[in-house]
């Protein structure tokens, strides 16, 4: 900020009373039951204890009365809101000045609408920070993206590595509504590990609210009683997977089970250090290191870090020492069975 604004202050981050700009250990504040700071979000309950997430950045010529200044930065994250720009998706809202009026301009971007707060915010722009992404680089890289008036195609592309992507062939199930683990004599839990990736108990009973899950994917003609492989390639993130045919398993005890064979699937090699912030490894967006996470059943918080490099190590895998995830691991997470590799491809984050 003062590298924008040589000019502008610090107005203050840490402050003992109700909000953001105190430490979650603190609210709410005796008397109170309530702090809309760490009441209304879940992910105002993760995150450290211990620190602040909020930060007031002071414009002196705005508390002269020159506004030009300060509307250019709120005019800025004015613009963002609306949802549909991902730098957003760590702030929970903005005070600012994006005129010459008396009146605050804001917006919450936690709840997606208009807001405003005292005058002071005339001449100071507040931003809070969802608690969870308080001591996450890339959240405060985004927030420095919009403030610099970067799009957010400039803003994936500066921060997404090379990153080399494996296609390979394979085969997946066709899961139904009332299926269970095992579903074939195999032992594999398609249903559990589908579960994991939606998000929802991983107790592999493919019931109502898996369904329910499924049904909220949006993809066109799911009614969620199915999951097949256009299911299994928006959960795994299996790029141009094209179904080729179909075999049929007896199922002995159980139904027998059609599983979808298919080809040109592509999934990233992932590295320790890795993030899903700013975009993601390769500047798409997408959240590889998340999904990779919930098949590992650790805190996906995207970031691989030490917790997730241990939790891959613990596969088993011969030559994985956890500080790698690939074709081989992946195949592991997602029990695709005789998955192959055809040909890997370095693709280049664009500028």
């Amino acid at each position: 900020m003062k590298a924008l604004e040589p000019k502008s202050q610090l107005g203050g981050i840490y402050a003992n009373k109700r909000g953001y700009h105190n430490k979650r250990e603190n609210l709410p504040m005796p008397g109170y039951t309530f702090d809309y700071s760490i009441d209304e979000f879940s992910i105002d309950k993760q995150g450290p204890a211990d620190e602040a997430s909020a930060i007031d950045w002071t414009f002196p010529d705005a508390q002269s009365g020159n506004y030009s200044t300060i509307s250019k930065y709120s005019k800025r994250l004015y613009a963002v809101r609306g949802g549909n720009d991902s730098r957003t998706v760590y702030m929970r809202e903005f005070f600012g000045q994006i005129d010459s009026d008396s009146t605050v301009e804001g917006w919450d971007y936690g709840k997606n609408k208009a807001s405003s707060s005292d005058s002071s915010h005339l001449w100071h722009i507040h931003i809070s920070i969802f608690r969870k992404y308080i001591n996450s680089t890339g959240a405060m890289k985004a927030i420095l993206s919009i403030l610099k008036g970067e799009t957010e195609a400039e803003w994936k592309a500066a921060n997404a590595r090379e990153v080399v992507f494996q296609y390979f062939d394979g085969r997946l199930p066709v899961l139904k509504k009332n299926d269970s683990d095992p579903i074939v004599p195999s032992g594999t839990y398609y249903v559990n590990r589908a579960q994991r990736a939606l998000q929802v108990s991983a107790d592999g009973d493919y019931g109502p609210e898996t369904a329910a899950a499924v049904k909220a994917l949006g993809i066109s003609g799911k009614d969620g009683n199915t999951i097949d492989n256009d299911v299994w390639e928006k959960l795994y993130a299996t790029w141009g997977m094209t179904v080729t045919s179909s075999t049929v398993v007896d199922g002995g005890s159980k139904r027998d089970v059609t599983y979808q064979n298919f080809t040109n699937a592509k999934l990233p090699i992932l590295k320790k250090g890795d993030s899903d912030d700013a975009g993601g490894v390769d500047g798409s967006g997408t959240t590889y290191i998340k999904r990779a996470q919930r098949q590992l059943q650790v805190d996906d918080d995207g970031e691989y870090g030490p917790a997730t490099a241990t939790a891959v190590k613990n596969l088993g895998i011969a030559g994985h020492d956890g500080n790698t995830i690939d074709l081989a691991v992946w195949i592991q997470l997602n029990a695709m069975w005789g998955a192959t590799e055809t040909k890997r491809v370095s693709i280049k984050p664009k500028k």
